[in-house]
């Protein structure tokens, strides 16, 4: 049998992999070097008395508030597959979305990991692996934008709420973001409303509508409102406005996912503990962050684990049937 030969790798696609990994472990590195002096004020013993002592009713409404954001999830793949033109059983739309970003959020990989999830989802409908690479990228570029988007607004009326972040002033903040979220709302509009075509590396992209651009924003904007609320419903009670934690969870996440650390360990926390006012103790914002892993994270992923062993077992059981 006939085999063709593995696509030769240029040289500048090896620089980019080595440069991408390189500033994903200088990300890490200096989470971990920030982290280790915060954790030196830390008390453990006191965070976990604080994880027992968080209300019921507290981590309910969270876990309340993660499944929602999960559902949200699904709408990526429903706006990718309607942008494709594809048609598939919302159960099962709905299943290859809540699989692909559970695990891919704690394993890392992201749309490579995503895709192969989506893969043992879809392909047994007749998606091909370009279907499903696309719906994995689409994905990937939705959420981009969208956390751009809500990110930048809230900068461009809370601009302080980097102060600790970073020693740019607050107009240099505000302006910058007014000028990226005007770039991202009109230039995306615009690509949909004339349904521009992209070409890169011999590649064309179609814009998609206005209507499922306006419909995908939506969708992503629930999604990251309520990842955020849950978090926000999980720190101690504090002074920090809803907006201005906007910013601050939209920072974190950008790091956290340029980092490439598999769900953002340690890097979302240190942008999080480097953000929060004097006045709160670390010990309690430490345990709100370790219960908004265990319920953001852990949870869904334990879910989709589950889920993804028993649709296996079930389809070797169906194959194992006697035909007849």
């Amino acid at each position: 049998m006939d085999t063709k030969p593995p696509l030769p790798v240029s040289r500048a696609d090896r620089a980019k992999t080595i440069l991408s990994r390189l500033v994903a472990l200088v990300i890490f590195a200096a989470a971990i070097w920030a982290i280790r002096h915060l954790v030196d004020e830390i008390d453990f013993g006191e965070v976990m008395h604080l994880v027992r002592g968080t209300p019921p009713h507290i981590v309910a409404i969270a876990f309340v508030s993660m499944l929602g954001s999960y559902c949200a999830m699904t709408g990526y793949d429903w706006s990718a597959l309607r942008y494709l033109g594809k048609t598939l059983p919302l159960r099962v739309s709905m299943a290859g979305a809540f699989l692909g970003f559970a695990i891919a959020a704690n394993i890392g990989g992201g749309p490579v990991a995503s895709g192969a999830v989506r893969y043992r989802i879809y392909a047994p409908y007749g998606l091909s692996l370009r279907h499903i690479a696309s719906i994995a990228a689409f994905g990937s570029i939705a959420f981009g934008l969208g956390m751009t988007v809500i990110g930048t607004g809230a900068l461009a009326i809370h601009p302080r709420a980097l102060s600790m972040m970073t020693s740019f002033s607050p107009e240099i903040i505000r302006w910058t973001s007014i000028t990226v979220f005007l770039v991202c709302v009109f230039g995306v509009g615009a690509l949909a409303v004339f349904r521009a075509r992209i070409t890169f590396r011999k590649i064309t992209i179609r814009a998609p509508s206005l209507g499922l651009v306006s419909a995908q924003l939506v969708i992503t904007a629930v999604d990251f409102l309520l990842a955020a609320a849950t978090l926000y419903l999980l720190l101690p009670s504090n002074d920090i406005g809803v907006l201005p934690f906007l910013a601050v969870f939209t920072a974190a996440v950008t790091v956290s996912v340029i980092s490439h650390v598999p769900g953002g360990v340690g890097v979302f926390e240190m942008m999080i503990l480097a953000s929060i006012p004097a006045n709160i103790p670390l010990e309690s914002a430490a345990a709100g962050l370790l219960l908004f892993r265990v319920i953001y994270y852990f949870a869904p992923f334990i879910i989709a684990l589950v889920t993804l062993s028993i649709i296996e077992i079930v389809r070797m059981r169906r194959r194992s049937r006697p035909q007849g």
